[in-house]
């Protein structure tokens, strides 16, 4: 039985494709999913399954679509087992989530294509944003609200661009809360 987070695209985003955390693990349970839990409301999941990553992805993906009234056109699952998250976590650059007083950091989770194309599609505002390319993600820093920049960064134009609906974005501290949440349950029995 192996552990994996699943990140759920499009979900309790802008008041649309609202769905109860409560309903998910259920309905995840309910279709043979182990020791489902939720993490805040965007779509954060962690589970036991025999399953293999891409398996997960395609069944979740279909209940969602069955059981919750969905713009199924942005829902989209990404599911990554804990030594893919864990590479993640580790290979972002050095500096990367220290200074959150001045920066925000966010983790772009590719789905559809590598990361070396997401990289190049992401739109980055010269001394203003910061980008790197990593295993299956793109790391991007950009400037908090208290910093003299906030507001001028480019990352909101990645929702005008076709390759937004081949990522999900989840900020650092809920990736780094993912991976202890893995590390959780592949420590207990």
């Amino acid at each position: 039985m192996n552990t994996y987070a699943v990140l759920l695209r499009g979900i309790n985003v802008g008041g649309k494709n609202k769905i109860k955390m409560a309903d998910l693990r259920e309905l995840m349970e309910e279709h043979g999913f182990l020791d489902v839990r939720t993490y805040i409301q965007s779509g954060n999941v962690v589970l036991r399954s025999e399953l293999n990553a891409e398996q997960i992805s395609s069944r979740i993906e279909q209940l969602l679509i069955r059981s919750f009234a969905l713009d199924s056109s942005i829902v989209r699952v990404l599911c990554l087992s804990h030594g893919q998250l864990a590479q993640a976590v580790e290979q972002a650059p050095s500096d990367f989530g220290t200074e959150n007083e001045r920066f925000r950091y966010d983790v772009i989770f590719c789905l559809d294509q590598n990361a070396e194309e997401v990289f190049a599609d992401v739109p980055v505002r010269p001394e203003i944003d910061r980008a790197a390319q990593g295993p299956g993600v793109v790391y991007y820093r950009r400037p908090a609200s208290t910093h003299p920049e906030a507001g001028r960064s480019w990352l909101s134009k990645l929702v005008g661009r076709p390759v937004y609906l081949t990522v999900t974005i989840r900020n650092w501290n809920t990736t780094l809360k993912l991976l202890d949440l893995l590390q959780e349950q592949a420590g207990s029995p």
